[in-house]
């Protein structure tokens, strides 16, 4: 029932978006870290809309300030950085993977909407999806959502939402964000937890954020990038 809520709620950022994933045979059973490119705010409802099962996503810090998306977040089992309720939000990660969930990060964060550049290539990686996979003990897996066609448009939203979310960063430089009309999602061979979770963490996760982002490209070259 949660799912077809979120989806529902979600929907409308990806009306008439044409949608293809491949690769989904990748998908492990259990917990696991999806690690995705992220040029687009419709990224997450995209993934929701391609991806088999029920998976959350580490949300910007702003969202878990905003009503509406603070909801959203806890209907779709994500976590908001820097949320404490009910519990800290590295321990809502940590429990959500050892007990099966799946969680989506963008390891290159929100530096899509300040650079306002949508034919970057991938920006830098943060290092979170590489701990939290480690202290949880559970593979990675690539993805790249390859917009096939898109637009770029204005970037609106309300001053309400401006005034509830304390205008961040993000938001504030923000004017334009890129539309996908038809994309694809290309899931790609995990990173299995035993490539690295018996490594010390200092040495585990440069290793892990290399590996992951090292497939992602080779992903993006493959596609002529």
């Amino acid at each position: 029932m949660t799912i077809i809520i979120t989806r529902a709620i979600t929907k409308p950022m990806i009306k008439g978006v044409e949608i293809d994933v491949d690769g989904l045979d990748n998908l492990p059973e259990g917990g696991a870290v999806l690690v995705c490119n992220h040029h687009c705010d419709a990224d997450p409802a995209v993934l929701m809309e391609a991806l088999p099962e029920p998976v959350g996503f580490l949300a910007a810090s702003f969202m878990g300030r905003m009503p509406v998306f603070r909801t959203l977040l806890r209907l779709s089992g994500s976590v908001a950085i820097g949320a404490e309720r009910p519990i800290p939000w590295r321990d809502q990660i940590r429990q959500l993977l050892q007990r099966g969930g799946k969680l989506v990060v963008f390891p290159e964060g929100q530096g899509w909407l300040l650079a306002q550049d949508f034919e970057a290539g991938l920006a830098p990686f943060h290092a979170g999806f590489a701990a939290f996979a480690h202290e949880a003990g559970v593979p990675v897996v690539p993805m790249v959502v390859e917009g096939l066609e898109t637009e770029v448009v204005p970037f609106e939203i309300g001053a309400m939402a401006r005034r509830m979310s304390d205008n961040p960063e993000e938001l504030e430089k923000t004017t334009r964000t890129r539309r996908y009309k038809r994309c694809v999602v290309h899931v790609l061979p995990p990173i299995p937890a035993e490539r690295f979770a018996e490594r010390p963490k200092d040495e585990a996760v440069p290793w892990l954020m290399e590996e992951a982002r090292e497939t992602m490209q080779a992903a993006f070259d493959g596609m002529g990038r």
